[in-house]
C-alpha cells in the first residue's frame, strides 16, 4: 500500500474546530497546544480511509495510535467494555477515533479523561478526529503533561459537579505493568480528591446552617428552585418547562439539571440553595432523602414525578413530613406505596401534563391526514427473553388472546388474560414473582404493539393513509410502508404540527404529556378509549370528549371520526381550537405551579 497525504479538507478543518472548542473551555490550554510543534510525521490515508498520520521513530514508522483502522479497531476496542456508571479513563488519546466512540457510549452527564503525556500526539489526534462537541460540553477533558494525576486532581478539585474516574479502558499494546502504573495514578488521585470534596462540602453545609428557612406563611411568589438530579431527556424536559413556567410567573427561580458533566454531583445544589435562598424546591423524580443533607431540613419541598419514574415504598419514605407529591400521569404510579403506608394520601396529589408555550397553529403545514407516535416491539417469544418451551407456549397464547380482543384490550385485562393463557397452554409460573414479570411484559410488548398494530391496520383497509413515527413498525409488513422514522421527545411537536389528525392509542388510558402537546400543536386528537377516561385523572379531566376530542371503542367508529374529520375541515378546526383553548386556560405550566404551591402551602399551614 502507497500512503497518501489526505486532502486539506479532511483534516485541517478538525484542527480548527477541536481548538476553537478548547478555546471556550480553556483559552490558555488551546493557546499553548497551538504553539506545539509537530513530531517527524506525514498526513496519511488509513487502510479503513480514515486520515491519520505516519509518526516516524527510532525503531521506524507507525500508525498514530498505532492502528491503520481506527474505524474497525476502535469499536472492537470497546466491544466488551464496561464502562460501569461513573467517569472513564483513557491513558492516551489513540488515533482519537477512541475517544468519541467512547464518549458517545456514555450518557450526557459523563465524560471521558484522556491522560495524555505528549502534547505532540493529542496535537495530531485534533487535526484527524473531530472531537470539537464533546469538548465543548466538557464531555471529553483533554489532560496533558508529565504529572498526569496532579493535573486530574487539579481538574477535579476546581470543578467539584464531575464525577471522579472510576473505570479505566486500556490499550492493547498496554501490559500489566503499565495497566497497574495506570491504575495507581487514577486511584492516588482520586483519594486525593475525595479529601477535598469531603472537606468542602463540610464548610459549605456549614455555611448553609447560618440560614434557616421561613417558617412562615409561602409567599404569593415564592422563590422557587427546581432541582433534577438527573441526566435522561425525557425527564429533563419537565425540569426545563418548570424553568420556563417560573420565567413566565414572574416568580424568581434557580435551577440544577443534571444533564451535564459538571452537574453529574449534586454537591453544588448546596451552595445554589445557600445563594438563592428558596421558599420552595421542585424535585424532579426525586425525593428529599436523594440529597442528603443538602437540603435545609425545614425547606419546603414538591416531589413532581413524570411517566417515567418508579417509586418504591422505600424511596418514598425519603419524603419530608412537609413535602408533596405530585405526578404527571395518575396517582398510580404511587399505588404501591400509599398502600404500604409510605406516602400520606393527603399529600399525594394527580397534575396533568402541561404545556410550557401553546405553539402557533398553522393549516398550511398539516400535510398528514393521521399520524401516529408508538413504537412496535418485537412479538417473537424468544427474542423477548423466552427460551423455555413452556413460557413460549403461553406467551404465543396470550398473544393470541390480545389478538382476539384487540379492540377491547386494555392494561387492566391483563390477570384475567394470563389466568385464559394458562389454561389454554398448560404452562404457568410457580413463582409469584416471575410471574408477575412475566404479567408485566404482556401488557408493555403484546398489548401495546398488538392493539396499536390492529387500530392502524383498520384505517388502513379503510383506504385511509397513516404516518407512523416510532421503532419496530418496519417489521410489521402491512405497516412498513407508513413507517416515517423515529421522534424524540422532543421533536414530537413537529410531528403533531404537521398533522390534521393524530391518533393515539395505548393500554393504559394514561393522559401522556405528548397527548396534550398534539392538541396544543392545533391536531384533532382522536384517542382509543379506556375505562379510566372518567375516572379522576382520566382523560375527560382534561378534555372534554365529544369537544375537545373524540374517542373511540371500536375500529369502526374510529375510521368514522377520521372519514368525518377529513371531508369537514370546519368540524376539524373547530373541535382543534376549542382543545387549544382548553389548554390555553387550564392546562398550561403557569396552572400547575400554582397548584404545586397551594398544595404546598397547605401542608405547611393546614386549615382547622
Amino acid at each position: 500500500m502507497t500512503d497518501s497525504k489526505p486532502p486539506l479538507a479532511e483534516s485541517e478543518p478538525f484542527w480548527r474546530q477541536n481548538l476553537e472548542a478548547l478555546r471556550e473551555v480553556d483559552p490558555e490550554w488551546a493557546d499553548r497546544l497551538a504553539a506545539v510543534s509537530l513530531p517527524p510525521a506525514e498526513p496519511a490515508t488509513g487502510r479503513d480511509g480514515s486520515p491519520t498520520f505516519r509518526v516516524r521513530t527510532s525503531e521506524g514508522d507507525r500508525w498514530l495510535g498505532w492502528t491503520s483502522m481506527p474505524t474497525v479497531s476502535g469499536p472492537a476496542l470497546l466491544e466488551n467494555f464496561d464502562p460501569g456508571g461513573s467517569n472513564v479513563v483513557l491513558f492516551g488519546i489513540g488515533q482519537g477515533v477512541e475517544a468519541r466512540l467512547l464518549t458517545n457510549r456514555l450518557g450526557p452527564s459523563r465524560a471521558v479523561f484522556v491522560l495524555e503525556r505528549d502534547a505532540a500526539t493529542l496535537s495530531m489526534a485534533l487535526r484527524v478526529t473531530d472531537l470539537a462537541d464533546a469538548i465543548r460540553r466538557g464531555r471529553l477533558v483533554l489532560i496533558v503533561g508529565d504529572d498526569l494525576g496532579e493535573g486530574l486532581v487539579r481538574f477535579l478539585a476546581e470543578r467539584e459537579g464531575y464525577l471522579t474516574p472510576e473505570r479505566m479502558l486500556a490499550w492493547p499494546w498496554m501490559d500489566q505493568a503499565a495497566k497497574d502504573a495506570a491504575r495507581i495514578v487514577i486511584q492516588r488521585a482520586a483519594n486525593e480528591v475525595a479529601r477535598h470534596r469531603t472537606a468542602r462540602l463540610a464548610t459549605t453545609i456549614e455555611t448553609m446552617s447560618s440560614w434557616s428557612p421561613s417558617r412562615g406563611a409561602m409567599p404569593d411568589h415564592p422563590r422557587t428552585m427546581v432541582i433534577c438530579p438527573h441526566a435522561d431527556q425525557e425527564i429533563c424536559r419537565l425540569a426545563a418547562g418548570a424553568v420556563k413556567g417560573l420565567e413566565g410567573l414572574g416568580w424568581p427561580s434557580a435551577s440544577w439539571v443534571a444533564n451535564t458533566p459538571d452537574r453529574a454531583r449534586a454537591v453544588g445544589v448546596a451552595r445554589l440553595i445557600a445563594e438563592f435562598r428558596p421558599d420552595l424546591v421542585i424535585l424532579i423524580d426525586a425525593v428529599r432523602a436523594r440529597l442528603g443533607q443538602l437540603l435545609p431540613d425545614g425547606l419546603p419541598v414538591a416531589t413532581w414525578l413524570t411517566p417515567w419514574a418508579r417509586l418504591t415504598s422505600e424511596v418514598a419514605r425519603g419524603i419530608g413530613p412537609h413535602d408533596g407529591i405530585f405526578t404527571t400521569t395518575s396517582t398510580a404510579v404511587v399505588k404501591q406505596p400509599l398502600e404500604d403506608g409510605a406516602v400520606d394520601p393527603n399529600r399525594a396529589a394527580w397534575l396533568p401534563p402541561a404545556i410550557a408555550d401553546l405553539p402557533a397553529a398553522d393549516e398550511r403545514s398539516r400535510e398528514w391526514d393521521v399520524a401516529a407516535i408508538g413504537d412496535a416491539y418485537s412479538l417473537d417469544a424468544e427474542s423477548n427473553g423466552l427460551k423455555l418451551d413452556s413460557h413460549q407456549a403461553l406467551w404465543g397464547a396470550a398473544r393470541r388472546l390480545i389478538e382476539a380482543q384487540a379492540e377491547r384490550y386494555t392494561s387492566g385485562d391483563v390477570e384475567r388474560l394470563l389466568a385464559q393463557a394458562e389454561s389454554q397452554s398448560g404452562a404457568s409460573f410457580a413463582d409469584s414473582g416471575m410471574r408477575g414479570e412475566f404479567r408485566e411484559h404482556i401488557n408493555a410488548v403484546l398489548g401495546r404493539t398488538l392493539i396499536r398494530r390492529a387500530a392502524y391496520d383498520a384505517l388502513r383497509k379503510a383506504g385511509l393513509s397513516i404516518g407512523l413515527w416510532g421503532r419496530g413498525w418496519a417489521e410489521h409488513a402491512s405497516l412498513a410502508d407508513c413507517c416515517q422514522g423515529t421522534v424524540w421527545q422532543g421533536d414530537r411537536s413537529r410531528v403533531h404540527s404537521r398533522a390534521k389528525v393524530v391518533l393515539h392509542v395505548d393500554i393504559a388510558g394514561d393522559v401522556t404529556p405528548e397527548l396534550l402537546d398534539a392538541a396544543a400543536c392545533g391536531a384533532v386528537l382522536v384517542v382509543r378509549a379506556h375505562p379510566n377516561d372518567q375516572k379522576p385523572g382520566g382523560l375527560a379531566q382534561v378534555l372534554e370528549p365529544g369537544r375537545e376530542v373524540l374517542t373511540f371503542s371500536r375500529h369502526s367508529e374510529l375510521i368514522g371520526h377520521v372519514k368525518r374529520l377529513l371531508a369537514d375541515e370546519a368540524e376539524r378546526r373547530a373541535i382543534a381550537d376549542r382543545a387549544r383553548a382548553r389548554i390555553a386556560e387550564n392546562h398550561t405550566m403557569a396552572h400547575r405551579l400554582r397548584a404545586i404551591r397551594a398544595a404546598v402551602s397547605q401542608t405547611l399551614n393546614p386549615r382547622p
